[in-house]
């Protein structure tokens, strides 16, 4: 139906009835804030890449950036996850009714494997005060701290980049404190013989025959290591 002069923004609302039916529909608003978007992976460290998904617990549209800026609803509307390889801040905004949520704001750092390795199992290794017991994602410039500790038998020579480079380093001493570079690092701990062994040692026997005329045993725990057990050279 039609109601001539009738103005449905006021509330109340008074009119003449008209000849005929006539239905009407109040429409209204929310007066509330929806809630803020959720992030499928929360901020932190993530190796090559990351892939978060938002949702929004009030319903709406999402808008949303990855570089720091504020966001507002002529920011990208979100319509998929979010798939990032660098570090990156996401911050993201929920609209329904009208209204505009508070920012969701998550950090995502781009971190690198540091991975330490004993020279044939001759020393203990430890990272950051822990025992060492696999390669830990770092954020690049963190400080970390890598220490070793001989078996006996053996004597600590030198810590050794096997991957990677890290500025200034010096591998000499036992106990090292360096920034992580921004690219993945292997470490090696050397280590030399006592000539004593140890228990973390193992013992070859190198047999020499001298012209036919008598056996020589030379005893080893270092020396040969292509030598196979249980054989000696002639």
């Amino acid at each position: 139906g039609s109601i001539p002069g009738f103005n449905g923004s006021v509330n109340p609302v008074s009119f003449k009835m008209p000849s005929g039916n006539v239905t009407l529909v109040a429409r209204l608003k929310t007066t509330s804030k929806p809630a803020a978007p959720v992030a499928s992976v929360k901020g932190g460290l993530f190796k090559d890449s990351v892939t978060v998904a938002l949702s929004s617990p009030s319903g709406g549209d999402i808008y949303y950036t990855t570089d720091g800026k504020i966001q507002t609803t002529a920011s990208k509307k979100y319509t998929a996850a979010i798939k990032e390889n660098n570090t990156f801040v996401l911050q993201a905004i929920a609209v329904n009714g009208g209204q505009t949520s508070s920012v969701m704001k998550e950090s995502y750092t781009k971190g690198y494997e540091l991975a330490l390795e004993a020279e044939s199992g001759r020393g203990s290794l430890t990272l950051n005060g822990a025992a060492y017991s696999k390669p830990l994602i770092v954020a690049p410039g963190a400080q970390v701290t890598i220490e070793t500790a001989a078996y006996s038998g053996y004597s600590f020579q030198q810590w050794r980049i096997i991957t990677g480079s890290i500025p200034n380093f010096n591998g000499s001493a036992l106990k090292q404190t360096f920034a992580m570079p921004s690219s993945p690092v292997t470490m090696r701990a050397s280590f030399k013989s006592n000539g004593g062994g140890g228990s973390n040692s193992k013992t070859y026997y190198l047999k020499i025959n001298v012209n036919g005329k008598g056996t020589v045993y030379v005893l080893s725990n270092s020396w040969y290591t292509g030598l196979e057990d249980g054989k000696g050279l002639y």
